[in-house]
């Protein structure tokens, strides 16, 4: 069914048939006015469905529209991760008068996640958790979790002590299979998978996927347990951050919906980058008109520019990407042992490509022509490997700023600027 018919069904039965998650594709397809109207319109009971399905920017969208009270109403009816999230988008003049508007409960419990950085375990827990202490029978666990209205997150059952300090855990299998009169202190598993409220989402989503959990505890400096924080949310977070990296690292602006943006925000997150790979370009350009004397003596030596160029871009992509990767998974990562097989994996590499090139070249130009497009590529290729290798490590360990954001397009440049001046460099001494 296309986009439209299905929004005619809608305006005319004003009910939605399809899942909260399919609806909020298409309404991420209209433009900011469309959008509006059609939220507006929706059930408050099928809105709240829907809302946590949509991207940041429609929700900053539609909450910054209505009121605050009418804000504080559909906000209160969210889980509490979800409806901290929102606010956390939302300006600061808005975000003050919707906690305003808030019960006292909903605002106090609201305020108690604010203070966590949203990249983290604390940002990205909710309080919605069950837990009981270790003398609670399974009979009362049980009864008490049918009894429960609201049903979402019920993954584990978690055993703290007296003063809220978590010493076990119990899956919902696990009691399930138990006896009725058992206590949660015999059947509960003592070695437990956690996270502290400062741990870095990146940190959280490699404990979960390591250890298949569907919800990951979080505690604070004493061990008290402070929420969780559910798989489907630590998996939510980074894949927004993982896109904000590649957009970064290909020279896109932080841009979140590529599908419904305007013509002018496309452009305008495309253009800085674009800007920057410009003046590199000027840059290359004086670098080839410092060995004009060069290129006008040894024509030739301009059809391996391009080549020269493209296979040592290739390189220090592969090897940025690379490191990046490295980082996340393992922000200890042994610097110099790095290093050294990056560099024993370009030398492999470039000598084969250098080998290949100095034979086409050899055949056609001859063995001094060959010498140095080989010798050159297999600088250059090692020369950009190591750069960048060694940049996005830099960038995190030294001026302590995220690699994604600053690699790409810089690295890009000085990569091109040293294979050129490279190249003309062992041209000028081999020929």
């Amino acid at each position: 069914m296309k986009v439209q018919e299905i929004l005619r069904s809608f305006h005319k039965e004003k009910s939605i048939s399809l899942r909260p998650a399919e609806f909020a594709r298409i309404i991420e397809r209209l433009d900011a006015v469309e959008r509006l109207k059609i939220l507006q319109r929706i059930p408050i009971d099928e809105l709240i469905e829907i809302i946590p399905e949509l991207s940041n920017k429609t929700k900053s969208l539609f909450f910054s529209f209505i009121s605050p009270k009418q804000s504080a109403r559909i906000l209160s009816l969210l889980p509490i991760d979800e409806r901290v999230d929102i606010i956390q988008i939302l300006p600061p003049n808005k975000r003050f008068k919707i906690i305003e508007k808030l019960d006292e409960r909903v605002r106090k419990e609201t305020l108690h996640l604010l203070r966590y950085d949203p990249f983290t375990a604390g940002g990205l827990m909710t309080t919605d958790f069950i837990a009981f202490k270790g003398s609670t029978k399974v009979r009362d666990v049980i009864n008490f979790i049918r009894s429960r209205k609201k049903r979402h997150y019920i993954y584990y059952v978690y055993v703290v002590d007296n003063i809220g300090k978590l010493i076990g855990v119990v899956s919902l299998r696990d009691l399930l299979l138990s006896k009725y009169n058992e206590k949660l202190e015999n059947v509960m598993e003592r070695d437990i998978v956690k996270a502290f409220h400062s741990t870095p989402a990146q940190e959280v989503v490699r404990i979960i996927k390591d250890n298949n959990l569907m919800a990951l505890p979080v505690v604070d400096k004493e061990g008290k347990l402070l929420g969780i924080v559910t798989a489907d949310d630590a998996m939510e977070a980074m894949e927004s951050e993982v896109a904000r990296e590649m957009n970064r690292m290909a020279g896109i602006s932080p841009l979140e919906n590529v599908v419904g943006a305007k013509v002018t925000s496309l452009a305008k997150a495309r253009l800085p980058a674009l800007l920057l790979g410009l003046l590199g370009t000027f840059l290359m350009v004086y670098v080839v008109s410092f060995f004009e004397t060069t290129l006008q003596k040894y024509l030739p030596l301009a059809f391996f520019i391009p080549l020269l160029v493209y296979i040592s871009d290739a390189t220090g992509t592969q090897a940025e990407s690379m490191t990046i990767r490295a980082i996340a998974l393992d922000p200890s990562l042994p610097l110099s042992k790095y290093i050294l097989k990056q560099l024993k994996s370009g030398i492999i590499l470039s000598m084969l490509v250098a080998i290949i090139c100095f034979l086409i070249a050899y055949l056609v130009w001859g063995v001094r022509f060959g010498v140095a497009i080989g010798l050159s590529l297999f600088i250059s290729m090692n020369s950009s490997n190591l750069i960048a290798s060694l940049l996005p490590i830099v960038y995190k360990r030294v001026l302590k700023v995220d690699p994604a954001g600053v690699s790409g397009p810089l690295d890009t440049i000085l990569s091109d600027i040293s294979t050129l001046i490279v190249y003309f460099l062992v041209a000028s001494l081999m020929i």
